[in-house]
C-alpha cells in the first residue's frame, strides 16, 4: 500500500491534493484499483527503480518540504499490483462471478510480478485445473510443492495426484494421492482422495 497524506487538511484542500491509497478496491461488485501512474490532475508520475516513495517526493517536492507531508509505503510497486491481480483472480473464482479464464489471466499477472508467492501460484494452478489445462496445472502444482507452505500439504499433494492422473501418469498419481492421504485428517478431503484412488485403480 502507498499512502500520501497531509496532517493539515486545510493545506490538503487548498492545494487540490487528495489522499491516495493504492490497494484493491471493490465497486459495484467488480474489482478496481487506483491507477499506478497518475496521481494529480492526470499528470503521469515517473517511477524509477521501482521506488514509488522517491517518485512521489520528487513530484510533490514543494509539499514534501513541509514537515506535515508524509509518505507511507508498504510493499513495492510489483507487490501492490500483484495483490490487486490476486484480488481479481479470487473475484472471478467466486460462484456468483465465476469466469476461470479471467481468473487465470489475473493470477498469471500476479505470478509474473511476484513469482515467489505461494498463494498466487496455487490460485493459478486451480484456475488451470478448472479450465482442464492439466499439463499447465501439473507444472504449477509442482512449483507449489516446493514452497514452504506446500511441503507435505495434503491439498497440494492431492492436486498433484489428480494432475498426474489426468496427464496419464498413473504411478505418480497413486504415489501422491497416497501421500496426501497420510498427511490429512480432513474427512472430506480423505473421501475425495480415496474416491480418486478408486477411479485410477478401475482404469
Amino acid at each position: 500500500m502507498v499512502e500520501m497524506k497531509w496532517t493539515d487538511l486545510k493545506t490538503n484542500e487548498q492545494t487540490g491534493h487528495s489522499f491516495i491509497v493504492l490497494m484493491p478496491q471493490e465497486k459495484d461488485g467488480m474489482p478496481q484499483i487506483y491507477d499506478l501512474t497518475y496521481f494529480k490532475k492526470g499528470k503521469p508520475l515517473t517511477v524509477e527503480n521501482n521506488d514509488l516513495e522517491a517518485a512521489i517526493r520528487k513530484e510533490y517536492a514543494n509539499d514534501a518540504a513541509n514537515p506535515s507531508f508524509q509518505v507511507t509505503t508498504r510493499g513495492n510497486l510489483n507487490e501492490v499490483e500483484a495483490a490487486h491481480y490476486e484480488f481479481v483472480g479470487k473475484h472471478f473464482a467466486k460462484l456468483r462471478t465465476q469466469n476461470w479464464k479471467k481468473s487465470r489471466d489475473a493470477y498469471e499477472k500476479a505470478v509474473s510480478l511476484v513469482p515467489a508467492e505461494f498463494e498466487y501460484n496455487w490460485g493459478l494452478g486451480v484456475a488451470y485445473e478448472k479450465q482442464g489445462k492439466w499439463k499447465e496445472a501439473l507444472e504449477i502444482y509442482k512449483k507449489c510443492a516446493e514452497f514452504k507452505e506446500g511441503k507435505n500439504n495434503s491439498w497440494v499433494l492431492g492436486a498433484l495426484g489428480v494432475a498426474y492422473a489426468k496427464t496419464g501418469q498413473k504411478d505418480e498419481a497413486v504415489e501422491f494421492l497416497k501421500s496426501a492421504l497420510e498427511h490429512t485428517g480432513d474427512i472430506e478431503l480423505r473421501h475425495k482422495i480415496l474416491n480418486n484412488l478408486q477411479l485410477i485403480e478401475i482404469k
